[in-house]
């Protein structure tokens, strides 16, 4: 399994895979456009501060979509990593651990991530809490510092 930044030729195949993983949400009673979808997935790998990451198998089959974007602070300078969306059928610690390096390359001190879906037994809270997350509020936090300071 492995993870990377997606480029325009992913597209298709992120639409597919975003679409299969529509359907099993806790949002499938809200229509699918792909043609939205895919102008979207299109402006995610264009414009800067914005990414998607994807977790392949041996097969090149994706398995793991992260759309990633980069804002600052209200209160302060300081900018963090987002995702815009995360949804993963296998490879998600190789997915997370490549939003991490994508964070510190686009500048981002913390990841703050949400949960979109329902999780009744729990499994993206302990997902989080394995990668090294901790839970503020209803977000859940990662804090860079310690990767930047390995790599300095």
């Amino acid at each position: 399994m492995k993870a990377a930044v997606a480029n325009f030729g992913n597209v298709h195949a992120m639409v597919k895979f975003c679409q299969l993983q529509h359907d099993k949400s806790s949002w499938k009673a809200l229509p699918f456009n792909p043609v939205h979808v895919k102008k979207n997935l299109m402006k995610m790998v264009r414009e800067p501060g914005l990414d998607a990451l994807i977790s392949v198998d041996d097969d090149g089959q994706i398995k793991g979509v992260l759309l990633a974007s980069i804002d600052q602070f209200f209160m302060n300078k300081m900018y963090y990593a987002t995702d815009v969306h995360f949804m993963c059928e296998a490879g998600g610690i190789q997915l997370f651990a490549e939003f991490k390096r994508w964070a510190v390359r686009n500048g981002a001190k913390k990841i703050i991530m949400g949960i979109g879906n329902d999780d009744p037994d729990g499994k993206v809270h302990r997902f989080y809490e394995m990668v090294g997350m901790w839970p503020v509020g209803d977000a859940w936090v990662y804090d860079l510092d310690d990767i930047q300071e390995k790599a300095a």
